[in-house]
């Protein structure tokens, strides 16, 4: 029993050190790093200008490049860009910045985000044959 007791004192020891040191690691400089390397793996100007691209799709063809140009040249990246690193650093952590910059910035990563709008049109509801215009 006595046996018992020591061991989970040292898990339970163990434990609470490991959760504060991953504390002592979440300090606003960690998570600005880790949000600045996010950033550089999914940089906000090329995510708006895929989304720019693939909404024109929805446009009429003669009007598409408008359209592109009208989105992108209106849109503030910096502004977004800096919105998007503020929310970052204050809603996640130092290791889910890290994890989130680690995973986009491979090249697994890299090739799961140009599969994304192609799994995306699945999920797209698709009008019934039966259904009336």
């Amino acid at each position: 029993m006595k046996r018992r007791l020591f061991t989970l004192a040292v898990l339970t020891s163990i434990g609470l050190q490991s959760t504060a040191l991953a504390q002592e690691n979440d300090t606003i400089d960690a998570r600005r790093h880790e949000a600045e390397r996010y950033l550089q793996a999914v940089p906000p100007k090329e995510m708006f200008a895929d989304m720019a691209e693939k909404m024109a799709a929805n446009v009429p063809p003669p009007e598409r490049d408008k359209f592109k140009q009208t989105l992108t040249s209106e849109l503030n990246v910096t502004a977004i860009s800096r919105a998007m690193f503020e929310g970052l650093v204050r809603y996640f952590t130092t290791d889910e910045l890290k994890a989130l910059a680690d995973f986009y910035g491979s090249p697994v990563g890299k090739s799961a985000m140009k599969k994304f709008p192609a799994q995306t049109k699945l999920n797209k509801p698709q009008p019934s044959p039966t259904a009336k215009p």
